[in-house]
């Protein structure tokens, strides 16, 4: 199974899955946080945990660049080249925690600390292609690692109930001089049983 995770001002969240109408792909836009575990009703299984392949890219198009994820450039930017074959290159497998409910939703957990790369877009560019746009680079502008949180009280979108959803991750990166920032990203949204997608939150930031 592969998954990507985007995190720029255009999202394109796991929802790939869910109905036409409820997709996130035609939205500006990571996965997070909350105790659905213990709000929704008494699981009708046990836990099952299964490693995926997962990475993230955030696109920051106001701050001019992009935070690769479990993946380093040069491992995307080669099996992009050669038609994306196959799962993602990335550094370390991924645990998800699925447990499906009395009410037949599946809610989804994931906790992940991961290594982090930040490129500059080069000048002119759009900053939606994480290889094309960033070609110009010699090299990160910054490295480091961080964690990334990721809830989803309904998976696949059953439409039995509010479907709350989202991401939080946070790394401290360090610049070729030495100097720590801060990367956040934080993504949360909400689709109605009726099918309306509301996003609650979505910031996208380094300090």
């Amino acid at each position: 199974m592969r998954r990507r995770i985007a995190g720029g001002r255009a999202p394109l969240p796991h929802k790939e899955s869910a109905p036409a109408a409820r997709r996130l792909a035609a939205i500006p836009f990571l996965l997070v946080s909350s105790l659905f575990l213990a709000a929704g009703p008494v699981s009708a299984d046990p836990p099952v945990e299964q490693e995926i392949a997962l990475y993230g890219s955030f696109n920051d198009i106001e701050g001019g660049y992009v935070a690769l994820a479990n993946i380093t450039r040069d491992d995307l930017c080669a099996w992009v080249e050669g038609g994306a074959v196959g799962e993602p290159p990335i550094l370390e497998p991924v645990t998800v925690r699925d447990v499906e409910t009395g009410a037949g939703a599946v809610v989804e957990t994931l906790r992940a600390e991961w290594s982090f790369e930040l490129w500059r877009f080069d000048s002119g560019t759009s900053g939606m292609d994480d290889c094309a746009d960033t070609e110009g680079q010699s090299a990160p502008f910054a490295v480091g690692t961080g964690t990334i949180v990721s809830t989803d009280n309904d998976f696949f979108v059953s439409g039995g109930r509010m479907n709350s959803f989202g991401w939080s991750v946070h790394a401290t990166v360090y610049d070729e001089d030495g100097n720590a920032h801060q990367f956040h990203r934080v993504f949360r949204a909400q689709i109605t049983p009726s099918g309306e997608l509301r996003v609650v939150v979505d910031v996208i930031g380094l300090t």
